[in-house]
Order: C-alpha cells, then structure tokens, then sequence
C-alpha cells in the first residue's frame, strides 16, 4: 500500500503563501492569455482551478527558490488552485492525472481537513475504466482510513480515494503542485519530511 500524504517541512512558507493569495486572481486571469486550458470543475462550494506554471512562478520568487533549492523545478507539470467554501466539503473522489504532488495551504487552511478512503488507487475504484484526464467522484468510498492536516504542507497522493473538509467558516484557499503520474519515494526525499 503507498501512503496517503507525508508532511514536509517548506522554508519561507509564509512568504510563499502571501505572494500566491496577493496574487490569485491575477495568476486566475493569465490562464487564458499563456495558452492553458481554463478548465475549472466546479461543484457546489469546492471548485479546482488549472493555472499555467509559468504564471504561478511569475507570482512567487519565494516558490521558485524553494523548487530549486529541492531541485524540483523542472520537473513541476501543472499546478491547481483548491477553493473549498467555509463549513462545507467537496465530494469524494479520485484524480486520475499527477499522483504525486505537493499541497500547499495558502490562505484559511486552519480548521480543513482532507479524509482518505479505503486502500485502493483511482484505477481500482472508478468503473468502466481510466480516465485520461481529470477526476472521479466515488458515491460510496466507504470507511475513512488516513486523515490529512490541510494547513500543513505535504506530498499528496491524489490517486487515493478522497474528500476536502473545511470546518471554518472562511473559503479555503490551497494550491497543488503536480510532478508526475506516479507515487515517488525517490522524489519526496529531496524534500524535508517531517
């Protein structure tokens, strides 16, 4: 079985987080203007956003200098902005693009949560196939196995089956940085777990 989520430790943080909040509907709006396909999946109060790397990057000096530092830069392929409206939760569901990936609370991430289910992977769950792109939402996940702490950065495995909880009462702002299809143990150890 991988694991869910690993927390690591992120130098400059804070700084990381004030330049991408300053800055989110600007990075938002370039979506259109730096050739990305300006999918949004909205559902109810929870909305994922595909913003372009480059636009983020423009944003944050302090990203860039932390994803060198780990020597992940090149290696970054897409990044998604997670809106989770206060007191709600977003569907339980697998992506099936990009498991390995570093989330990164950005602004009212105290209080949300994100719940893991059973030990099955995307392909396992979602019937009639793979996806190619996107996400599946799984009606019955069945029994909550691992428990992550959204305010806290960590290497996320979105293959796992899940679900987004914010308990407070303020719209959550997260953001997720996709480097590859599969879970890699070889690419969390540049980082510092903790």
């Amino acid at each position: 079985m991988q694991p869910y989520f690993k927390y690591i430790e992120i130098p400059k943080l804070s700084d990381i987080q004030q330049e991408v909040y300053q800055n989110y509907d600007a990075i938002l709006d370039e979506r259109s203007s730096q050739g990305v396909d300006s999918a949004t999946h909205k559902v109810k109060d929870f909305s994922v956003f595909i913003v372009g790397t480059n636009s983020i990057l423009t944003y944050s000096p302090s990203l860039v200098e932390y994803l060198q530092a780990v020597d992940l830069l090149d290696d970054l392929k897409v990044i998604a902005f997670v809106t989770l409206s206060g007191n709600s939760f977003g569907f339980p569901h697998a992506d099936v693009f990009y498991s390995n990936c570093i989330n990164l609370p950005i602004h009212n991430c105290k209080g949300g949560r994100t719940y893991f289910f059973n030990d099955q992977d995307a392909d396992a769950v979602i019937a009639g196939g793979k996806l190619k792109a996107g996400y599946k939402p799984i009606p019955d996940p069945g029994e909550v196995q691992a428990v992550s702490d959204v305010n806290r950065p960590q290497w996320f495995n979105t293959f796992k089956v899940h679900q987004a909880v914010n308990e407070s009462p303020n719209t959550r702002y997260s953001m997720s940085l996709r480097f590859g299809k599969d879970w890699d143990p070889s690419t969390h150890s540049k980082t510092k777990l903790v």
